[in-house]
């Protein structure tokens, strides 16, 4: 059986590779996907090892944070989210995943460091939220979320070729590639572009169907529609898409009985729902954990927080097209001339048979009408990223309005009535078109270019300092807010230690140079303990100040928002103490790194990485919260491996808490602090929600 079925399949892909006109189509779909591609690729380095779009960390720190809890007793947190991302779709995340395996292969092979997950810090382990210790991850994944769109663009390029030919299938695909908008987000990783691909293709399987009759197509287009829903929530609405299909051909359907009949209809609208609990386990696996994560995103969606935001309506719907408008320029009308002559063929749907023009256009509008006023009326969010699906559809119907205005042309002119003549209209307006986009392709192109040379001012600093740490010439301090990747760190060989803004005077007498970001400090918002100091602080960085990097302020206010990403940030680097360094008096641990991972689930944080002089230190930590279940979290302290100190906590009084360190100066340490604060009631919905703050490693004093 299996060897008859191998059989089969050989013998239809040899009928496919030996069909020109098939292969033909193919070749020309593979070549406009690797043209989306390649800018995409050069890219994708941009900025490495930071992050410049909040979303990204969301995929790729949780598809890593998966793979470094296989070993988790616990089903709930094996491979899963442990708080929002768990609603951002799964696609991405476990396909991400399986990249992920694959590199972590080719690091053990290629560097001495990685043994095993463990050697991967991430947020689990107190990194920067938005920082991995490997960024080959982050580059990887942006790869992959590239040829996401490259595919969008053949999926594109087969639908409109299967409507109206190989030309406008062309035209249609070059119109999506001269996107600059489009290209901008090919290569940051969120669930957008994949949501996108996957909508064009659940089109192209239904538009196959309905001009096929084969019902495969049919089934091939509502999983389409399910990998759209599990890339992100909002392509649940892609349901649409096949069930208007199936009903405009519910003779396909139909079975001896009324009930059969239903059931057919009903089973393939399971396999939407089948496929996403595939890519999401955490629905089957821990509902009442993701059910609250669906309420919260729902609810931040509709109420805005601090996103940006447009009023629910005509003020949202407007602002949206708007920016549709901006991104489309001039081929914005050949698209609403596209979609006039769709709505204008509707009235087809009247006549018996069904022309294929009017039912390819009913399934071609529908989803894309619901979903613009669904979402624009209900939702006050409008980041317009989330219209980013719209965009292969407009192109589409832009493709469409040339067809049909070289169709109307060529009936009007007896001269270009002769068979064969269309195609070549359409060919010509195709390579009119190119010359018209030649400007988007080369600024694309540009872009390309320089976003493959972008680096962090970070990064630079951490080049040229790295070449003088050499011998141990040098200890340099980072002050808290600039949250330098341990990547970028691994170039300093250890001689590196953390301070807080707060602590400048002291932190002098402990390294040789000072790394400090050019703050914004919103003095009537800031704490008061540092906007009395702002005045001292902007003195003595001026009277120490060695020279200053390019880049931009940083608002004091990141501390309260670490999920922000910093971008090239302006440094100042001050002169310190002579080689070698006093011990220090004080290390602060920076809050914004507590913050950045939440101190608030059962998970190691490590708050201090370096070599620890010697001494004895104790670490003092403020904790507040919601009491649930009658108690606080258990809270220890580990170096290393070795559990120090374990507090179990039980007032929300604020009252600091003491646990003693020891230091060689020599070893590099790690200290970590874990917090047990797993507990969420379901049915009464209460939620242990405590949070470490102020965390200060002292030396003992005398």
């Amino acid at each position: 059986m299996i060897w008859n079925m191998f059989m089969k399949s050989l013998a239809k892909l040899l009928a496919f590779v030996s069909d020109p006109t098939r292969m033909k189509g193919l070749v020309v779909g593979l070549i406009l996907g690797a043209a989306f591609c390649i800018p995409g690729f050069q890219s994708a380095p941009t900025g490495l090892p930071y992050l410049h779009h909040y979303d990204e960390p969301l995929i790729i720190n949780e598809a890593v944070n998966g793979l470094k809890r296989v070993n988790d007793d616990d089903p709930h947190t094996k491979f899963l989210p442990s708080s929002a991302q768990v609603v951002y779709g799964g696609y991405m995340r476990f396909t991400s995943m399986a990249l992920d395996a694959l590199y972590f292969q080719y690091l053990k092979l290629t560097d001495d460091e990685v043994l095993s997950w463990n050697d991967i810090k991430t947020d689990l382990d107190g990194t920067q939220t938005l920082t991995i210790s490997h960024p080959g991850f982050f580059y990887w994944a942006r790869i992959w979320h590239v040829i996401m769109g490259g595919m969008g663009v053949v999926f594109l390029f087969f639908l409109v070729r299967l409507r109206f030919g190989m030309a406008s299938g062309v035209i249609a695909a070059l119109i999506l590639i001269g996107s600059h908008t489009y290209f901008a987000w090919s290569f940051i990783v969120t669930t957008n572009i994949p949501l996108s691909t996957w909508i064009i293709a659940t089109f192209y399987f239904a538009v196959k169907f309905n001009h096929s009759k084969n019902r495969r197509y049919l089934v091939l287009s509502f999983i389409a529609s399910g990998l759209a829903m599990s890339s992100k929530m909002t392509g649940a609405a892609s349901i649409l898409i096949p069930y208007t299909a199936a009903l405009l051909n519910y003779s396909q359907l139909r079975a001896p009985t009324h009930l059969g009949s239903l059931w057919k209809v009903t089973y393939h609208g399971l396999m939407v729902v089948g496929v996403f609990l595939l890519w999401n386990p955490s629905v089957w696996l821990n509902n009442s954990h993701f059910m609250h994560w669906m309420r919260w995103l729902s609810a931040l969606y509709k109420d805005g927080g601090p996103h940006f935001t447009k009023e629910p309506g005509w003020e949202h719907l407007s602002y949206q097209v708007g920016e549709l408008a901006s991104s489309f320029g001039w081929i914005g009308i050949i698209s609403v001339m596209g979609i006039a002559f769709s709505i204008f063929h509707l009235k087809g749907l009247s006549k018996k048979p069904i022309p294929l023009r009017s039912s390819d256009a009913l399934i071609m509008l529908v989803f894309p009408v619901v979903f613009l006023f669904y979402v624009t009326f209900k939702y006050k969010i409008a980041y317009h990223r989330n219209f980013l699906l719209l965009y292969p559809i407009l192109a589409a119907f832009a493709a469409e309005g040339i067809f049909t205005a070289l169709n109307w042309i060529q009936v009007k002119i007896k001269l270009l009535q002769k068979k064969g003549y269309h195609e070549i209209l359409v060919s010509v307006a195709g390579a009119l078109l190119f010359l018209l986009l030649w400007s988007n392709f080369k600024q694309i192109y540009r872009d390309a270019q320089y976003n493959n040379q972008v680096r962090d001012t970070r990064t630079k600093l951490m080049t040229e300092l790295g070449q003088r740490a050499k011998g141990d010439s040098i200890f340099v301090g980072v002050e808290n807010g600039l949250r330098v990747s341990m990547h970028d760190l691994k170039r300093l060989e250890g001689n590196y230690g953390y301070f807080s803004i707060s602590e400048l005077d002291s932190a002098f007498s402990a390294f040789t140079h000072l790394l400090v970001p050019q703050y914004d400090f919103p003095l009537e918002e800031v704490d008061s303990s540092v906007s009395i100091l702002v005045p001292k602080i902007n003195e003595t960085v001026s009277a120490r100040l060695e020279f200053q990097s390019q880049g931009s302020k940083i608002n004091y206010l990141h501390d309260k928002a670490p999920w922000v990403p910093i971008v090239s940030p302006q440094i100042n680097v001050l002169t310190g103490s002579s080689y070698p360094p006093r011990l220090m008096q004080q290390y602060v641990v920076p809050k914004v790194r507590l913050a950045s991972v939440g101190i608030a689930d059962h998970y190691p944080r490590s708050i201090y990485r370096g070599k620890l002089p010697e001494a004895e230190y104790y670490l003092s930590f403020e904790l507040t919260g919601t009491i649930a279940a009658g108690e606080l979290p258990t809270v220890s302290l580990l170096q290393e491996e070795d559990t120090l100190a374990t507090i179990n906590v039980k007032s929300t009084n604020w009252t600091p808490v003491k646990m003693v360190i020891k230091g060689n100066g020599e070893d590099m340490t790690n200290i970590q602090v874990i917090m047990l604060n797993d507990y969420y009631d379901a049915e009464t919905e209460e939620d242990r929600n405590a949070y470490i703050r102020n965390l200060t490693l002292r030396r003992q004093t005398d």
